[in-house]
């Protein structure tokens, strides 16, 4: 019946509200200190021995009270009585105050995405939240065992997510450098733009590829864009931006002509359903290789697929030719796109013995 007092309840919440660690800590080692002394001071066996007090004092004044340790002197009792018990239960009630109120605002700072990506490497960074095409993207990424974080600058937005692996973290905006700094963006592998807004999806393209070549980063940036004005600008900003565009023209006409080509697109694009389409720079300081050859090793060492190639200097594959023919001559650096059911690791070392061994 006390503890529905709204007067009480207020003012234990403003003294747990107004103490801090430091003075918490300070007071319950103080506490310790002095009652073990007067029991040391009352003769008491239990202050005799330093571990014996701490598990008496830790059992007492968590109001766990086992019994195997109590004060045996009259002296001895009355300290336990009057400072120990009360004193040690009242601090203890404090301090579980105090760690179910950073439970709630870590809890807090989680949902309204108040926290900063640290120790997170390789990951995927995600700009902008749209409830009907971001967890279907999130899943896909998961599927290559990424972690995701999601950036959002909508005002009040919690957490989507929030029972998921996934992080969050809310900005006031895109383009700010200090919004750019909690991401760690020096260590992921890509950065995703799909906010939903052309405008804002190229404002957001070209602070990150800004803020990358400051900090001397290598992440991938894959931005979305419908504008076609749009798209060309982003193309031209930078060399790591890589634009998608879908046009589902092309799937409608493609479908109308030839049955099941959407099907098979979706196929290619989708690590759940089947294989997918992988890339793959060649090492460096080798040979130049046929590209007939190189399909020929790729298939039986490795069992998969390769369908297309680009130079070295177009690692987004913009001038990407498909289907090459098999004279087509392949140099150090070039990148293979090809189809498999997972990626694979080719080293110069591991290329070197494949090609000796067709010799």
């Amino acid at each position: 019946m006390i503890l529905r007092n709204p007067l009480l309840l207020t003012m234990l919440q403003r003294i747990v509200g107004q103490t801090r660690w430091r003075l918490l800590v300070a007071i319950y080692l103080g506490h310790f200190l002095a009652t073990w002394v007067l029991l040391f001071l009352c003769n008491e066996p239990i202050a005799g021995n330093v571990y014996d007090y701490i598990y008496f004092y830790v059992v007492s004044s968590s109001t766990i009270g086992f019994g195997d340790l109590s004060p045996v002197t009259n002296a001895g009792k009355l300290v336990f009585a009057l400072l120990i018990a009360p004193m040690g239960i009242a601090l203890f009630a404090v301090l579980l105050a105090k760690l179910g109120e950073l439970y709630f605002i870590l809890r807090k700072k989680i949902l309204t995405g108040e926290i900063e990506i640290h120790h997170c490497q390789d990951h995927v960074v995600i700009f902008g939240w749209q409830a009907d095409r971001t967890p279907k993207l999130i899943d896909l990424i998961h599927a290559e065992d990424k972690q995701v974080v999601i950036v959002s600058d909508e005002e009040g937005l919690e957490h989507p997510l929030v029972d998921t692996e996934t992080r969050y973290v809310n900005v006031g905006s895109y383009i700010t450098e200090k919004a750019l700094q909690r991401l760690s963006l020096d260590t992921c592998t890509s950065v995703v733009i799909n906010t939903g807004d052309d405008a804002k999806n190229y404002l957001a393209c070209v602070a990150v590829d800004q803020y990358l070549k400051k900090i001397q980063a290598d992440a991938h940036i894959v931005v979305y864009a419908d504008n076609e004005d749009i798209q060309a600008l982003l193309e031209s900003t930078s060399r790591k931006i890589e634009v998608i565009y879908v046009h589902k023209e092309h799937l409608l006409s493609r479908s109308a002509l030839f049955a099941g080509s959407s099907s098979c697109s979706e196929a290619l694009l989708n690590p759940y359903i089947s294989a997918t389409q992988y890339t793959l720079q060649l090492p460096g300081e080798i040979n130049p290789v046929e590209f007939q050859q190189l399909s020929g090793l790729l298939r039986q060492h490795f069992g998969v697929i390769a369908i297309g190639i680009s130079d070295k200097d177009d690692k987004l594959g913009r001038n990407l030719v498909l289907n090459p023919v098999d004279s087509v001559q392949l140099k150090a650096g070039d990148y293979v796109h090809y189809i498999a059911n997972t990626p694979i690791d080719l080293t110069h070392s591991k290329f070197e013995n494949l090609l000796c061994s067709t010799n």
